[in-house]
């Protein structure tokens, strides 16, 4: 599959990302989360999004994933629910990117989302303080695009850069068919 460099953060990823929300969904078996995710990078993408928030789907990744970590961008997001810290702030940043590492039994992560950080909190600086001080560290590969969704502002990927597709319910995902990968390519190249 093509890829597409993904603005300027120096990573490329295929236009047809895999959302691992569902995965959480506990329908869904361990044998069968191991085979989507493989099939998924099988059939070319190499971009997958999880989050902390979505459950299982972190260490799902981890278990079925870590020995292909070369093959794929690893997307998640960070900077809230971290026991002990408060959201939002320069630690629980650092916390979250920690703790994603170790769910997903992975060295560093490629793109990490402050998904709904609100917009006074970013324009403080702390928290790309602590993305900053992540990458240096070598745990971020890309510290930005930052997707900040509140009613001033906007996530910063242009309209049509990727495509994410997910499956609508569980039972797409155990039994994965590669027309759903099929369908999402030619959506990505309109």
């Amino acid at each position: 599959m093509q890829t597409r460099a993904l603005g300027n953060t120096g990573l490329n990823v295929t236009p047809l990302g895999f959302g691992a929300m569902h995965l959480n969904d506990q329908r869904v078996s361990e044998a069968d989360a191991g085979r989507l995710l493989n099939q998924v990078l099988d059939l070319g993408v190499n971009l997958i999004d999880t989050a902390r928030g979505y459950g299982l789907s972190e260490e799902r990744i981890g278990r079925h994933l870590a020995k292909r970590r070369h093959e794929f961008v690893l997307s998640t997001k960070v900077g809230y629910g971290m026991a002990g810290v408060p959201d939002w702030t320069y630690a629980c940043i650092v916390a979250g990117v920690e703790a994603a590492m170790t769910r997903m039994r992975c060295d560093f992560l490629d793109i990490v989302h402050l998904h709904s950080c609100p917009l006074p909190i970013l324009q403080q600086g702390e928290v790309i303080s602590a993305l900053e001080d992540c990458k240096r560290g070598g745990k971020l590969r890309a510290p930005l695009p930052i997707q900040a969704i509140t009613p001033s502002s906007t996530g910063v990927w242009p309209a049509r850069a990727l495509v994410w597709c997910r499956p609508r319910s569980t039972s797409a995902i155990s039994s994965p068919s590669r027309n759903v990968f099929n369908n999402c390519r030619r959506m990505a190249s309109v």
